[in-house]
């Protein structure tokens, strides 16, 4: 079973970082750099450390280059679960 989850990327943040922003769209803020893929690397290791899976049961399956991005994570928790896990309170909205 598994998880696809929409996650807006902002690289070269100052502070890496979780949040919900206005229109409830889940945003990761990141240190590193949009080259080479590794901001995307850093999502995926970030998300592995939260969550307690591996690298590898976290795939960016959509949205390489774009700001927008899609993220199949190789789990059975629920939205509201993979939330929590992030630091994130439950919204009605994303749920």
């Amino acid at each position: 079973m598994s998880l696809v989850v929409q996650i807006r990327v902002t690289p070269n943040a100052k502070k890496a970082r979780w949040m919900l922003n206005e229109q409830g769209i889940l945003c990761c803020y990141v240190t590193a750099q949009p080259v080479d893929g590794k901001a995307n690397k850093a999502v995926i290791k970030d998300l592995s450390k939260r969550l307690g899976l591996p690298q590898n049961a976290i795939n960016l399956v959509w949205g390489n280059t774009e700001r927008i991005k899609r993220f199949e994570i190789m789990t059975d928790m629920s939205m509201a679960q993979f939330l929590g896990y992030l630091g994130i309170e439950q919204q009605k909205s994303l749920i």
